[in-house]
């Protein structure tokens, strides 16, 4: 909330949205399904996406509003939500011996980390977490701080294992 003032001082227009009621820009409907994947429904238009979880929605929901302010086709513009792709090392899910193995070691950082533990909890069906994660490099000055903020962070569910890759600093 506190960056859309900003913004407007700065900008011609700014689209502000929420997946939760109460914005102007918002999903009629985004019931996540299979693997946490979600069929989002926005202004008569549906966009089944091929990536999980809640910020992925948000994610194409501000692509949509974004779309609407440019007056683009909403009906072009949603199936091509549907093809978009993550780019390896981000987000790959595997079962692996009994457990769920997320991959996510390509440009993380604590926030889509958390974002990525928040879709496991709704995906893993009690099977033990591993976690490959990696260096969170473009933090910049605070990027010692990434892993030691996901370290704190009361996350559920917890990893039963986590590989870190790259320079992530010594293991506690």
């Amino acid at each position: 909330a506190r960056v859309a003032p900003r913004a407007a001082a700065r900008a011609g227009w700014v689209v502000n949205l929420a997946l939760d009621a109460g914005l102007a820009h918002g999903p009629d409907a985004w019931p996540l399904v299979a693997a946490a994947r979600a069929a989002l429904v926005s202004r008569g238009v549906t966009v089944r996406l091929p990536v999980a979880g809640r910020h992925q929605v948000a994610n194409a929901m501000l692509a949509l509003a974004l779309a609407e302010q440019l007056d683009l086709d909403l009906e072009r513009v949603g199936p091509a939500l549907q093809e978009v792709a993550l780019p390896p090392g981000r987000w790959e899910t595997h079962d692996a011996a009994d457990r769920t193995v997320i991959h996510d070691a390509y440009n993380a950082n604590p926030a889509s980390m958390l974002a990525a533990l928040e879709t496991v909890a709704a995906i893993r069906r009690d099977r033990p977490l591993v976690l490959a994660v990696g260096s969170m490099l473009e933090l910049g000055a605070t990027t010692a701080a990434g892993p030691a903020r996901l370290a704190g962070a009361d996350v559920r569910p917890r990893p039963a294992a986590v590989g870190a890759v790259g320079e992530s600093g010594p293991a506690r």
